[in-house]
């Protein structure tokens, strides 16, 4: 996250974790003292999610950043439901997946498949995979 807050400013970032142990708020405030230090325009939001939904906001998001998290999803189907309902009209979904190129047992493209049966369309698959709502316009 920190290298997202250097190119971005005046904008709101959500960190969010199933485990409030792994994202205390220790760590959380430690993160974010780090990431003020490079740009202080931006504000910081921690979120204690579950294993099938983010307890994020609905209908709130421009984008959805996933970074080495969509192959830890024992839930994948409800996770990628519940995010499209996070998402603002022609918001998009990034998932980076750099250290684990598939989930569990499942394929990259088995993936992707499971992601666009959730309302989502794969715009570009390239290092990252960005995926917008099906109902998106450019």
């Amino acid at each position: 996250m920190i290298g997202f807050t250097q190119i971005a400013s005046n904008t709101t970032f959500y960190m969010q974790d199933i485990d409030s142990n792994i994202l205390s708020k220790k760590v959380f405030d430690k993160k974010v003292k780090q990431c003020i230090k490079l740009n202080q325009a931006n504000k910081f939001r921690r979120v204690i999610g579950a294993v099938n939904y983010t307890n994020l906001p609905d209908n709130s998001f421009d984008k959805i950043i996933l970074v080495s998290t969509l192959h830890e999803f024992t839930y994948m189907k409800e996770i990628i439901l519940d995010i499209y309902s996070k998402l603002k009209p022609n918001g998009k979904l990034y998932v980076l997946e750099t250290h684990c190129l598939s989930h569990k047992n499942t394929t990259v493209d088995e993936s992707v498949d499971v992601i666009t049966k959730q309302n989502f369309t794969l715009l570009k698959k390239d290092g990252a995979i960005l995926m917008a709502p099906k109902d998106y316009t450019d």
